[in-house]
């Protein structure tokens, strides 16, 4: 059995806090929104951003900022889907 381990990743451009990551068909990484705490009130975000080569790239953004948020990737349509959460 092939032994198992973590790896550091490099860090995103700030600290996300309750946001949501899926792993695409190609094996890209990606997380959208977050915010500044789970607590009501939080600065929430609306990024998205994707893991390409060890470094984050923005890809876009949000309807409207969410923390709390669910992803989902439709391989056939290459399409990312966000869903629910709140918005502080």
């Amino acid at each position: 059995e092939e032994a198992r381990s973590w790896k550091r990743l490099t860090p995103p451009p700030r600290r996300l806090c309750f946001g949501a990551a899926q792993m695409d068909a190609s094996g890209r990484l990606w997380f959208a929104g977050g915010g500044s705490s789970i607590y009501r009130g939080a600065r929430c975000h609306g990024e998205v951003l994707h893991l390409d080569g060890g470094a984050w790239r923005e890809a876009g953004e949000l309807v409207s900022p969410r923390c709390g948020l669910a992803v989902a990737a439709d391989a056939r349509s290459s399409s990312f889907f966000a869903l629910g959460g709140y918005a502080g």
